[in-house]
């Protein structure tokens, strides 16, 4: 992945520059590789490994160093056909620190779940997810951001949710 950022704008906690952010860049590149462990009718499991390549500009928040995530991933698919997956890993890179928040090498964690439904007989998904991390060095809650995400996912035509 390469990700793009067209747009950035920041509120400067006290004692840093704005002007080092610039309002768009390239990030970081990732390569992932996925080692599948086990595929059954209902479970499967997998390794993922991600490496990171610093190609971004750090001075400008858009990445800048080296890491690697290996990651375990689980999913299990009920009959009805919803699904419960999660993973967790480790982001393994050198520490960081910006304003009074300081970031190193962090746990990673999620947990998802999906539902397919019917709404007036066109096919949706229900989808919720819960993802967070934790620095394995600090205990603040600055360095322990944990968020959840709720979502209908439908498709308008034949195609019905991917």
């Amino acid at each position: 992945a390469l990700p793009f950022l067209i747009n950035q704008e920041i509120q400067a906690p006290t004692g840093f520059d704005p002007s080092r952010a610039r309002s768009g860049g390239v990030g970081d590149v990732q390569l992932s590789g996925k080692l599948l462990l086990h595929q059954g009718a209902a479970v499967r499991a997998s390794l993922v490994l991600p490496v990171t390549f610093p190609t971004g500009d750090a001075g400008s928040f858009f990445g800048g160093e080296y890491a690697i995530a290996p990651t375990a991933v689980a999913e299990y698919q009920f009959a009805s056909g919803a699904r419960v997956l999660g993973n967790f890993g480790v982001n393994l890179r050198r520490e960081r620190q910006l304003a009074d928040v300081t970031a190193g090498t962090e746990l990673q964690y999620s947990v998802a779940a999906q539902v397919p439904i019917h709404i007036a007989s066109a096919p949706f998904n229900v989808v919720g997810a819960v993802f967070g991390s934790a620095d394995v060095e600090q205990t603040s809650t600055e360095t322990a951001p944990l968020a959840a995400i709720a979502l209908l996912q439908g498709c308008w035509g034949d195609m019905g949710p991917s």
